[in-house]
């Protein structure tokens, strides 16, 4: 039995340990709380040295030669709302930058007088580096619209068989395209319950992006198709602006705002010599430019204070006018109009309300509208087509369509350790053309859409369980079904005969065909996860997901899909300053399609597409060594993913010979990763930390689809790219310095 000068000396250490545990709370708190009236500051200095060229390595940071790159970040906050804040006054502004010396750089300043106005300016940058290994015996600028072939390059009939002189004119060429955005903000409030704010984006985009530019394969004349893959420029400036005023009242807020965009680009087109038939040079169109602007209105109301409803409406009109810009060799008559004459309206209506009137109840009820009503005319177009069709005659589409979407939900807490949700929603849309173009193949009353709408009816229910303080526990399932209706007699724009079906009969497709993603179909979804506490320093995460979706009504065409995920994480913290973490994640695709070649044969053909994909990593991190003045972090990753391609044809004996290979299974698409990371933080001082990071990244690709772009296996009408997957081993170390004040 504990006697009273025990009990007297354990109360005496109790206090003692309270009393300790509540200063250093208070500490803590006063940390905290000066950090938020006087913020850190700090400048970090770093030096990133690379072993080799990687384009791929180095496809966003801009890491993309060998070599050593200067790094610079910072972040300075200041103003008397940060050191005089108790006397009224709340004037702050802050600047910082982060990644200066690469591509993906960004700044940033503001200046505000809290709760009364603000300004800001931003800047950021990212360049994409898609290709190091291009080769090209174009001449022409990257980012340029005009590509010409050296002087005296003549014809290549087969593109496997250049000359001597024809393959020296090969040189190397990199490819990539970079957005520059630079943004402007601004801010005022009339009262506590009025405020004006204003956004302004610039956005310049250059470079270019590779693409395959078709030709004509004699001067004058489309009879065949030459392919040259070119770097297709993206000389592109967007502004935006959004003009929003916003009311804010004891029970609700309500906001109305103008927003606009104007996308130029500032070619209309780009110039190519073709290689095959005459040196001649062709035209190929660029994107348009074009404009959008939208009025919006939103807002929400507490009706009591267990039900809100909230909801926004929008108007918008989005014009494209651009001239046409037309090759000669291609078109065979003239123009119905010197422009397109685009015009599409789009409304959308949004509509939601929540109550929470019944105990640990929670319902939600929405409705949301959209319509696209594209109102631009429809005109037939005369032209000869790449695919030898002299003066083919073929309406624009200007597709239009309506959606309405319902659903209700709950949200039910059955105890304070079971949560049960359940939802349910309904979707329609529909799609016409409010005018197509009419002629001999196209007559008066042609539709032009083949699935005129569809209707999906969707079910969704969710279960938790809190089955200890260490188990938490959740399972759900969906199901959906969509039922699409279809006009089996539609004639979409360049459709034509098909063995004999007549001319538009689904669209130009064989009858019994629907695109997967607007076909009827079921679709299935059943998902699991747990997370277990096994003790203070071990916890355990555990998930999968499965889906199916079958399209019982398309005769030909995406029979069914599956896929099917696990991931597994284990965190394991072995000492107050350290901790482990292992993760691994498996996910699997798969689709199978059928298809038919004539139905007077029976000529079914099938074929398999299928994606695997491997991940396993850990992560260690160990602070406060020698003296709390070095922190060890480590991280290794492996990916591998594969991608299988199978197509049976049994009805053609030959598919599988070597010089055909027409079916079977083609080589696996195969990718595997690694990245290894080793970093160290050591604190020269209170406010100086000196930083060094090693990482070694691997990739390694095999992917067929390059074999075809190499001199000596190219089609013989496509010239050769030399282009490579991007396989590297890279090593990099980053120094920092970074000091704090």
């Amino acid at each position: 039995m504990m006697n009273r000068q025990d009990a007297m000396k354990l109360s005496t250490l109790a206090m003692a340990v309270v009393g300790a545990l509540f200063s250093m709370q208070a500490h803590a708190d006063n940390d905290e709380e000066t950090a938020l009236k006087q913020p850190t500051n700090f400048v970090s200095l770093g030096l990133i040295a690379t072993s080799r060229d990687s384009a791929k390595f180095g496809e966003y940071s801009g890491l993309t030669k060998q070599g050593g790159y200067l790094n610079l970040n910072f972040s300075v906050r200041g103003g008397s709302g940060y050191t005089d804040n108790a006397n009224g006054k709340t004037l702050r502004w802050s600047i910082s930058g982060t990644d200066l010396g690469l591509t993906s750089r960004s700044a940033q300043a503001s200046v505000s007088d809290q709760g009364v106005w603000n300004l800001g300016v931003s800047y950021d940058e990212l360049r994409h580096t898609t290709s190091d290994t291009y080769r090209t015996v174009y001449s022409g600028a990257m980012g340029g619209n005009q590509f010409v072939l050296p002087t005296g390059f003549g014809t290549a009939s087969n593109t496997n068989t250049l000359t001597a002189a024809q393959q020296a004119a090969y040189h190397d060429q990199d490819i990539y395209n970079t957005r520059q955005n630079t943004a402007f903000t601004a801010g005022y409030k009339f009262s506590p319950a009025l405020a004006l704010n204003f956004e302004f984006n610039h956005l310049d985009q250059s470079g270019g992006k590779l693409m395959a530019f078709g030709s004509a394969a004699k001067a004058g004349s489309v009879t065949g198709e030459a392919i040259s893959i070119l770097p297709m420029p993206t000389y592109y400036q967007t502004e935006t602006f959004n003009v929003a005023l916003n009311w804010s009242g004891e029970k609700g807020h309500l906001a109305t705002s103008y927003y606009g965009s104007f996308f130029n680009d500032r070619f209309n087109s780009v110039k190519f010599q073709t290689f095959a038939g005459g040196n001649v040079m062709q035209t190929m169109v660029t994107a348009p430019s074009n404009q959008f602007h939208q009025l919006n209105l939103d807002g929400n109301y507490a009706i009591t204070p267990k039900t809100r409803v909230i909801g926004d409406l929008s108007y918008g009109l989005n014009t494209q006018n651009d001239a046409y810009v037309v090759d000669a060799g291609m078109m065979n008559a003239a123009l119905p109009s010197n422009s397109l004459h685009g015009k599409v309206v789009s409304e959308n209506a949004n509509l939601k309300l929540t109550n929470q009137s019944i105990k640990n109840l929670t319902l939600a009820t929405s409705f949301k509208y959209s319509l696209r009503d594209n109102r631009t005319s429809s005109d037939i177009y005369r032209f000869n087509a790449l695919d030898t069709t002299n003066n083919a005659a073929y309406p624009n589409t200007p597709l239009s369509f309506e959606k309405i979407l319902y659903d209700v939900s709950g949200d039910y807490r059955i105890t304070h350790a079971q949560a049960l949700h359940l939802a349910a929603t309904h979707e329609g849309i529909n799609r016409w053309c409010n005018h197509y173009a009419t002629s001999a193949t196209y007559p008066d009353g042609t539709n032009c859409v083949v699935a005129t709408s569809s209707r999906e009816d969707k079910l969704e229910t969710s279960y938790r369980l809190q089955a200890t303080d260490d188990i938490d526990m959740r399972v759900g399932y969906v199901y959906g079904h969509r039922r699409t209706d279809s006009d089996q007699y539609a004639k979409a724009a360049f459709s034509g005969n098909n063995s004999g079906l007549g001319a538009g009969i689904n669209g130009g497709d064989f009858l019994g065909y629907y695109p997967f993603f607007d076909a009827s179909r079921r679709q299935q979804q059943v998902k699991a996860n747990a997370n277990w506490q096994i003790t203070e320093k071990v916890s355990l995460g555990l998930g999968g997901k499965h889906s199916y979706d079958s399209y019982d009504d398309s005769t030909y065409g995406v029979q069914n899909g599956r896929n099917w995920s696990l991931n597994l994480d284990v965190a394991y913290a072995y000492s107050d300053n350290g901790a482990v973490g292992l993760y691994v994640t498996e996910q699997r695709k798969k689709r199978d399609l059928k298809s038919v070649n004539s139905l007077a044969t029976n000529s079914i053909w099938t074929n398999e597409l299928e994606d695997r994909d491997f991940t396993i990593g850990m992560n260690v991190k160990h602070s406060n060594l020698l003296g709390d003045k070095l922190d060890l972090t480590a991280d290794l990753s492996y990916v591998f993913g594969k991608t299988s391609y199978s197509t049976q044809v049994p009805y053609l004996s030959t598919c599988g010979a070597t010089a055909t290979y027409t079916c079977g299974d083609l080589p696996k698409i195969n990718n595997r990763s690694m990245l290894f990371k080793l970093g160290a933080n050591y604190k020269l001082a209170k406010q100086s930390i000196l930083g060094m990071q090693y990482i070694h990244s691997r990739l390694s690709v095999i992917d067929y689809y390059y074999n075809a772009l190499q001199y000596g296996y190219t089609p013989n009408a496509l010239l050769a790219t030399n282009q490579q997957p991007g396989s590297y081993a890279q090593n990099a170390v980053i120094l920092t310095y970074k000091q704090e004040f």
